[in-house]
Protein backbone atom coordinates (compact mmCIF):
# COMPACT_ATOMS: atom_id res chain seq x y z
CA UNK A 1 0.00 0.00 0.00
CA UNK A 2 1.68 3.46 -0.87
CA UNK A 3 0.28 6.84 -0.52
CA UNK A 4 3.12 9.05 -1.48
CA UNK A 5 2.35 10.44 -4.65
CA UNK A 6 3.41 7.81 -6.96
CA UNK A 7 1.02 5.73 -9.37
CA UNK A 8 2.21 2.59 -10.91
CA UNK A 9 1.65 1.35 -14.49
CA UNK A 10 2.03 -1.86 -16.09
CA UNK A 11 5.05 -2.05 -15.64
CA UNK A 12 5.53 -1.40 -11.95
CA UNK A 13 7.43 2.02 -12.14
CA UNK A 14 6.33 4.63 -10.19
CA UNK A 15 4.85 9.04 -12.07
CA UNK A 16 5.19 11.28 -9.25
CA UNK A 17 1.97 13.08 -9.40
CA UNK A 18 0.64 15.89 -6.77
CA UNK A 19 -1.13 14.57 -3.43
CA UNK A 20 -4.84 14.92 -3.48
CA UNK A 21 -6.29 16.16 0.09
CA UNK A 22 -9.35 16.03 1.51
CA UNK A 23 -10.06 18.22 4.10
CA UNK A 24 -13.03 18.29 6.54
CA UNK A 25 -14.34 21.61 7.66
CA UNK A 26 -17.38 23.62 8.34
CA UNK A 27 -16.80 26.22 6.22
CA UNK A 28 -16.14 29.80 6.58
CA UNK A 29 -12.74 31.05 7.52
CA UNK A 30 -11.42 28.37 8.06
CA UNK A 31 -12.43 26.76 4.74
CA UNK A 32 -11.05 30.30 3.13
CA UNK A 33 -7.87 29.80 5.63
CA UNK A 34 -7.47 26.16 4.19
CA UNK A 35 -7.60 27.42 0.21
CA UNK A 36 -5.32 30.04 0.67
CA UNK A 37 -2.78 28.14 2.32
CA UNK A 38 -2.59 24.71 -0.66
CA UNK A 39 -2.84 27.99 -3.04
CA UNK A 40 0.53 28.79 -1.90
CA UNK A 41 3.56 28.27 -4.42
CA UNK A 42 5.27 26.15 -2.05
CA UNK A 43 2.54 24.16 -1.40
CA UNK A 44 0.62 23.98 -4.97
CA UNK A 45 3.43 22.41 -6.46
CA UNK A 46 3.77 19.34 -4.24
CA UNK A 47 -0.41 19.25 -3.62
CA UNK A 48 -3.86 19.31 -5.95
CA UNK A 49 -6.29 22.05 -4.75
CA UNK A 50 -7.71 20.58 -1.87
CA UNK A 51 -11.40 18.79 -1.88
CA UNK A 52 -13.87 19.83 0.84
CA UNK A 53 -16.02 17.39 2.85
CA UNK A 54 -18.85 19.10 5.15
CA UNK A 55 -18.67 18.84 8.70
CA UNK A 56 -21.65 17.50 11.04
CA UNK A 57 -22.85 19.90 13.84
CA UNK A 58 -23.39 18.45 16.98
CA UNK A 59 -26.98 20.01 17.25
CA UNK A 60 -27.87 17.62 14.74
CA UNK A 61 -27.57 14.67 16.80
CA UNK A 62 -30.04 15.79 19.64
CA UNK A 63 -32.28 14.28 16.94
CA UNK A 64 -32.59 10.33 17.83
CA UNK A 65 -33.73 10.21 14.05
CA UNK A 66 -30.97 12.07 12.51
CA UNK A 67 -28.62 10.36 14.74
CA UNK A 68 -29.35 7.31 13.11
CA UNK A 69 -29.45 8.98 9.61
CA UNK A 70 -25.85 10.63 10.13
CA UNK A 71 -25.15 6.53 11.11
CA UNK A 72 -26.23 5.41 8.02
CA UNK A 73 -24.28 7.61 5.91
CA UNK A 74 -21.18 7.14 7.58
CA UNK A 75 -21.84 3.37 6.81
CA UNK A 76 -21.90 2.35 10.46
CA UNK A 77 -25.91 1.60 10.15
CA UNK A 78 -26.77 -1.41 8.08
CA UNK A 79 -28.91 -0.36 4.99
CA UNK A 80 -31.35 -2.30 5.52
CA UNK A 81 -31.67 -1.26 9.90
CA UNK A 82 -32.00 2.02 7.95
CA UNK A 83 -34.96 1.47 5.94
CA UNK A 84 -36.56 0.22 8.67
CA UNK A 85 -36.39 2.78 10.67
CA UNK A 86 -37.36 5.36 8.11
CA UNK A 87 -40.45 3.45 7.72
CA UNK A 88 -40.95 3.56 11.41
CA UNK A 89 -40.99 7.12 11.57
CA UNK A 90 -43.02 7.79 8.62
CA UNK A 91 -45.80 5.90 9.96
CA UNK A 92 -45.47 8.11 13.43
CA UNK A 93 -44.17 5.41 14.99
CA UNK A 94 -41.88 5.38 18.08
CA UNK A 95 -39.27 7.59 16.62
CA UNK A 96 -41.78 10.41 15.86
CA UNK A 97 -41.01 13.09 17.87
CA UNK A 98 -44.70 14.20 18.93
CA UNK A 99 -45.12 10.87 20.80
CA UNK A 100 -42.10 10.17 22.71
CA UNK A 101 -41.90 7.85 25.47
CA UNK A 102 -41.46 9.62 28.70
CA UNK A 103 -37.96 7.97 29.01
CA UNK A 104 -36.58 9.59 25.37
CA UNK A 105 -34.99 12.52 27.08
CA UNK A 106 -33.43 10.27 29.11
CA UNK A 107 -31.83 7.81 26.39
CA UNK A 108 -31.00 10.80 24.62
CA UNK A 109 -28.79 12.04 26.85
CA UNK A 110 -26.59 9.48 27.04
CA UNK A 111 -24.41 11.19 24.57
CA UNK A 112 -24.98 14.87 25.83
CA UNK A 113 -21.73 15.76 27.33
CA UNK A 114 -20.22 14.32 23.68
CA UNK A 115 -22.01 15.05 20.74
CA UNK A 116 -19.28 17.31 19.82
CA UNK A 117 -16.59 14.21 20.18
CA UNK A 118 -19.30 12.13 18.14
CA UNK A 119 -19.89 14.30 15.00
CA UNK A 120 -15.71 14.27 15.16
CA UNK A 121 -15.63 10.75 15.00
CA UNK A 122 -18.46 9.91 12.83
CA UNK A 123 -17.89 12.57 10.13
CA UNK A 124 -14.59 11.16 8.47
CA UNK A 125 -15.88 7.49 8.21
CA UNK A 126 -17.61 8.30 4.92
CA UNK A 127 -14.56 9.63 3.09
CA UNK A 128 -12.29 6.87 4.18
CA UNK A 129 -13.82 4.50 1.73
CA UNK A 130 -12.69 6.81 -1.25
CA UNK A 131 -8.99 6.95 0.25
CA UNK A 132 -7.74 4.89 -1.65
CA UNK A 133 -8.70 5.14 -5.18
CA UNK A 134 -8.86 8.84 -5.39
CA UNK A 135 -7.20 10.65 -2.60
CA UNK A 136 -3.61 10.58 -0.39
CA UNK A 137 -4.67 11.99 2.12
CA UNK A 138 -7.58 12.90 4.76
CA UNK A 139 -6.97 16.48 7.12
CA UNK A 140 -9.34 17.74 9.86
CA UNK A 141 -9.48 21.42 8.64
CA UNK A 142 -11.51 21.98 12.51
CA UNK A 143 -8.18 20.78 14.00
CA UNK A 144 -5.21 21.37 11.85
CA UNK A 145 -4.68 24.73 9.63
CA UNK A 146 -1.40 25.18 8.89
CA UNK A 147 1.56 23.17 7.50
CA UNK A 148 4.92 24.09 6.88
CA UNK A 149 5.77 26.01 3.87
CA UNK A 150 9.62 25.34 4.01
CA UNK A 151 9.95 21.51 3.32
CA UNK A 152 8.42 19.05 0.53
CA UNK A 153 6.06 16.58 2.26
CA UNK A 154 5.56 13.42 1.52
CA UNK A 155 2.57 11.51 3.24
CA UNK A 156 2.35 7.77 4.37
CA UNK A 157 -0.76 6.42 5.81
CA UNK A 158 -0.39 8.21 8.99
CA UNK A 159 0.98 11.93 10.29
CA UNK A 160 1.35 12.14 13.70
CA UNK A 161 0.86 15.76 15.33
CA UNK A 162 2.35 14.39 18.37
CA UNK A 163 0.93 13.06 21.78
CA UNK A 164 -0.15 14.07 25.57
CA UNK A 165 -1.01 12.20 28.32
CA UNK A 166 -4.74 11.40 28.43
CA UNK A 167 -4.46 10.90 32.06
CA UNK A 168 -8.44 11.03 33.31
CA UNK A 169 -9.62 8.83 30.53
CA UNK A 170 -7.15 6.57 30.58
CA UNK A 171 -7.48 5.44 34.41
CA UNK A 172 -11.12 4.91 33.43
CA UNK A 173 -10.85 3.59 30.06
CA UNK A 174 -9.73 -0.21 30.13
CA UNK A 175 -6.45 -0.42 28.63
CA UNK A 176 -5.17 -3.82 27.36
CA UNK A 177 -1.61 -2.12 27.26
CA UNK A 178 -1.59 -0.34 30.25
CA UNK A 179 0.85 -1.95 32.27
CA UNK A 180 3.21 -3.06 29.45
CA UNK A 181 6.92 -2.20 28.69
CA UNK A 182 7.19 0.90 26.43
CA UNK A 183 8.69 -1.18 23.92
CA UNK A 184 6.23 -3.32 24.05
CA UNK A 185 5.10 -3.90 20.43
CA UNK A 186 1.25 -3.44 20.34
CA UNK A 187 -1.00 -6.42 18.75
CA UNK A 188 -4.33 -5.94 20.67
CA UNK A 189 -6.95 -2.99 21.25
CA UNK A 190 -6.36 -0.57 24.07
CA UNK A 191 -3.28 1.66 24.63
CA UNK A 192 -2.38 4.48 21.71
CA UNK A 193 0.15 3.93 19.26
CA UNK A 194 0.07 7.57 18.46
CA UNK A 195 -2.31 10.24 19.37
CA UNK A 196 -3.34 13.57 17.38
CA UNK A 197 -3.34 12.63 14.17
CA UNK A 198 -4.82 14.51 11.98
CA UNK A 199 -3.82 13.92 8.17
CA UNK A 200 -4.33 10.30 7.19
CA UNK A 201 -4.58 7.25 4.92
CA UNK A 202 -6.22 4.12 4.85
CA UNK A 203 -6.58 0.67 2.12
CA UNK A 204 -9.83 -0.48 1.38
CA UNK A 205 -9.04 -3.13 3.22
CA UNK A 206 -8.39 -2.03 6.14
CA UNK A 207 -11.55 0.47 5.85
CA UNK A 208 -13.91 -3.02 4.95
CA UNK A 209 -12.17 -4.71 8.42
CA UNK A 210 -12.55 -1.46 9.96
CA UNK A 211 -16.28 -1.11 9.41
CA UNK A 212 -17.16 -4.30 9.93
CA UNK A 213 -15.97 -4.47 13.66
CA UNK A 214 -18.02 -1.04 14.06
CA UNK A 215 -20.79 -2.18 12.98
CA UNK A 216 -21.18 -5.24 15.62
CA UNK A 217 -19.22 -4.00 18.31
CA UNK A 218 -20.68 -0.61 19.56
CA UNK A 219 -18.02 -0.81 22.26
CA UNK A 220 -15.25 0.07 19.27
CA UNK A 221 -17.05 3.58 19.19
CA UNK A 222 -18.36 4.05 23.20
CA UNK A 223 -17.23 3.69 26.45
CA UNK A 224 -18.16 4.33 29.98
CA UNK A 225 -15.97 3.83 33.18
CA UNK A 226 -17.64 2.80 36.02
CA UNK A 227 -17.93 6.67 37.75
CA UNK A 228 -19.14 7.90 34.18
CA UNK A 229 -22.98 8.77 34.21
CA UNK A 230 -22.66 9.18 30.47
CA UNK A 231 -20.58 7.19 27.71
CA UNK A 232 -17.81 9.11 26.03
CA UNK A 233 -17.06 8.46 21.95
CA UNK A 234 -13.39 7.43 21.11
CA UNK A 235 -11.67 9.86 19.12
CA UNK A 236 -11.44 8.48 15.49
CA UNK A 237 -7.43 9.00 15.60
CA UNK A 238 -7.36 6.31 18.87
CA UNK A 239 -9.87 4.22 16.59
CA UNK A 240 -7.84 3.71 13.49
CA UNK A 241 -4.86 2.25 14.53
CA UNK A 242 -5.95 0.54 17.71
CA UNK A 243 -8.47 -1.35 15.11
CA UNK A 244 -6.14 -1.76 12.16
CA UNK A 245 -3.31 -3.22 14.46
CA UNK A 246 -5.92 -5.60 15.73
CA UNK A 247 -6.75 -7.14 12.48
CA UNK A 248 -3.65 -7.08 10.41
CA UNK A 249 -0.76 -6.38 13.26
CA UNK A 250 1.72 -4.13 14.33
CA UNK A 251 3.23 -3.51 10.95
CA UNK A 252 -0.03 -2.30 9.47
CA UNK A 253 -0.04 1.52 10.84
CA UNK A 254 3.06 3.39 9.60
CA UNK A 255 3.85 6.94 11.01
CA UNK A 256 5.46 9.19 8.76
CA UNK A 257 9.58 10.05 10.45
CA UNK A 258 8.74 13.86 10.23
CA UNK A 259 5.24 15.78 10.81
CA UNK A 260 3.82 16.75 7.74
CA UNK A 261 1.39 19.36 9.35
CA UNK A 262 1.10 21.41 12.39
CA UNK A 263 -1.53 22.70 14.75
CA UNK A 264 -2.11 26.13 15.31
CA UNK A 265 -1.44 28.18 18.33
CA UNK A 266 -4.32 27.72 20.51
CA UNK A 267 -6.81 26.58 17.79
CA UNK A 268 -9.40 26.44 20.60
CA UNK A 269 -10.80 22.49 20.84
CA UNK A 270 -14.43 22.04 20.86
CA UNK A 271 -14.00 18.47 22.82
CA UNK A 272 -11.02 18.90 25.10
CA UNK A 273 -9.99 22.67 25.28
CA UNK A 274 -8.06 22.17 28.82
CA UNK A 275 -5.17 20.01 26.22
CA UNK A 276 -5.08 23.30 24.03
CA UNK A 277 -2.07 24.63 25.73
CA UNK A 278 -0.25 20.95 26.07
CA UNK A 279 -1.37 20.57 22.21
CA UNK A 280 1.30 23.98 21.74
CA UNK A 281 3.82 22.71 23.86
CA UNK A 282 4.01 19.46 21.71
CA UNK A 283 3.63 21.14 18.30
CA UNK A 284 6.75 23.78 19.78
CA UNK A 285 9.05 20.30 20.62
CA UNK A 286 8.41 18.91 16.85
CA UNK A 287 9.17 22.19 15.47
CA UNK A 288 12.45 22.19 17.05
CA UNK A 289 13.10 18.56 16.50
CA UNK A 290 12.97 19.85 12.69
CA UNK A 291 14.84 23.07 12.96
CA UNK A 292 11.49 24.90 12.26
CA UNK A 293 9.68 27.37 14.49
CA UNK A 294 6.49 28.81 14.63
CA UNK A 295 7.23 31.46 11.89
CA UNK A 296 7.69 28.70 9.64
CA UNK A 297 4.27 28.25 9.69
CA UNK A 298 1.59 29.46 7.75
CA UNK A 299 -0.54 31.89 10.36
CA UNK A 300 -3.00 33.90 10.78
CA UNK A 301 -2.18 37.80 12.12
CA UNK A 302 -3.92 36.93 15.77
CA UNK A 303 -2.25 33.39 15.95
CA UNK A 304 1.04 35.12 15.45
CA UNK A 305 0.40 37.42 18.21
CA UNK A 306 -0.54 34.07 20.10
CA UNK A 307 3.00 33.13 19.62
CA UNK A 308 4.61 36.66 20.40
CA UNK A 309 2.56 36.90 23.65
CA UNK A 310 3.89 33.56 24.66
CA UNK A 311 7.29 34.44 23.91
CA UNK A 312 6.72 37.47 26.24
CA UNK A 313 5.10 36.00 29.20
CA UNK A 314 5.39 32.47 28.84
CA UNK A 315 1.53 31.21 28.89
CA UNK A 316 -0.38 30.35 26.03
CA UNK A 317 -3.80 31.79 25.95
CA UNK A 318 -6.74 31.94 23.05
CA UNK A 319 -7.96 34.46 20.93
CA UNK A 320 -10.94 35.35 23.18
CA UNK A 321 -8.21 36.32 26.09
CA UNK A 322 -5.92 37.70 23.87
CA UNK A 323 -8.89 40.24 22.68
CA UNK A 324 -9.69 40.73 26.22
CA UNK A 325 -5.77 41.36 27.30
CA UNK A 326 -6.00 44.07 24.32
CA UNK A 327 -8.90 45.75 25.27
CA UNK A 328 -7.37 45.73 29.10
CA UNK A 329 -4.16 47.47 27.81
CA UNK A 330 -6.40 50.33 25.71
CA UNK A 331 -8.41 51.26 28.77
CA UNK A 332 -5.20 51.09 30.84
CA UNK A 333 -3.33 53.93 28.14
CA UNK A 334 -6.95 55.98 27.81
CA UNK A 335 -7.08 56.00 31.64
CA UNK A 336 -3.59 57.06 32.11
CA UNK A 337 -3.85 59.93 28.95
CA UNK A 338 -6.95 61.72 31.11
CA UNK A 339 -4.89 61.55 34.58
CA UNK A 340 -1.59 62.74 32.70
CA UNK A 341 -4.57 65.78 31.22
Amino acid sequence: MSSDGNERNGNGIGNRRKLRVLVITMGGSRKKQIEDLFSDKSMSSTFESPTFSDGVLSRSLRNRYHFFRIANEAGLLPEQEWIAIQNAYEQNNILNEQNKRKDYNDQDRDLDLDRDDCTVTIVPFPCLEHLEEDLSVMMDGELDNCATTTTTTTTREKNDVGRIEEEEEEKDEKSDTKNNETNHIHNKPGGNLCWGAYAYWMSNEGYESLMGTLRNDVGAILWKGKRQRHYSVKPIDKILPRQTIANFGSSSVQISSQPAFFRAPMLTSKIHSKWDPGFCDATEYQLQSNNLDWYNLSLTDTEREIVSHHNISGKWITEMELQSSSNVDIDASASANNTAI
